[in-house]
């Protein structure tokens, strides 16, 4: 079985996107599940839509601590299939063998992680956008073997943002054989950022993972997400947005604040 975990903390249209693009896939629907754990203010009781159509489970979770990781572990742990498919809940996928492609590389691979290429929705806002990184940790569309997700750990608890990188920097050390492939795709909306609110987060939580690694890996991670602030220079679109990422991380160790996102 193959396991789908969203968390959600906005209205139910983003969520039920999402369902619908699920409950067109090809694969049997007893081969998977959908645990979805609502955090939003009000509650997503009586808007989900294919509730009576797929195999949909809801979990209340009314925390405000802002602690993703921590979101992300209580809905790993209701999971039984032995693959996992980490989703925002704004990911589309229109793919309709997704999903059975997905097993179908599991099976006949060696992986133990499938990162699906990743493209851009653009908006009124960003017409041209396209800068989204094709293949990525990061947790809005990643596929992992539930077996070594058991073995190098989940997502770290105490830490605001950068937890799905956090997680593949760890996968890496491990050696785990990560699969990037073409053959699997989805899309999802612009990363905008209208505030400095994630970049100080991901910044603060570079900061906390210091305790996690050695000094001189550290200091490398640290290095590698200031690596955009060159780019202010040539201050286009996407290097304004790309630069904001580092000079949030830049700042992080100036902010007593704590920053959630």
């Amino acid at each position: 079985m193959l396991s789908c975990l969203i968390c959600t903390h906005r209205g139910a249209s983003f969520i039920n996107t999402l369902l619908n693009h699920l409950g067109h896939q090809s694969l049997d629907k007893r081969s998977f599940e959908i645990l979805i754990l609502d955090n939003t203010p009000q509650g997503l009781e009586g808007k989900i839509e294919g509730r009576g159509s797929l195999p949909i489970q809801i979990s209340r979770n009314a925390s405000t601590h802002g602690f993703i990781g921590a979101l992300r572990n209580e809905i790993f742990r209701k999971a039984k299939g032995e693959y996992i498919l980490f989703l925002d809940d704004d990911t589309q996928i229109l793919q309709k063998d997704f999903l059975h492609k997905a097993l179908e590389l599991f099976k006949h691979t060696d992986a133990d992680i499938i990162m699906p290429c990743a493209y851009g929705i653009a908006s009124d806002k960003m017409p041209h956008y396209h800068y989204l990184d094709n293949y990525s940790f990061a947790a809005r569309c990643c596929l992992y073997k539930k077996s070594i997700l058991d073995e190098v750990g989940v997502f770290r608890e105490n830490i605001t943002a950068y937890e799905d990188i956090d997680l593949g920097i760890r996968m890496r050390l491990r050696k785990a054989k990560i699969l990037k492939t073409p053959l699997l795709e989805y899309h999802h909306p612009v990363l905008f950022f209208d505030s400095l609110q994630k970049p100080l987060a991901i910044g603060q939580s570079i900061l906390k993972l210091r305790a996690y690694y050695p000094w001189y890996l550290w200091i490398l991670i640290y290095l590698n997400a200031l690596r955009f602030l060159p780019l202010i220079l040539v201050p286009t679109m996407q290097n304004r947005q790309w630069f904001k990422i580092s000079w949030g991380v830049f700042l992080a160790p100036f902010m007593k604040e704590r920053k959630a996102y």
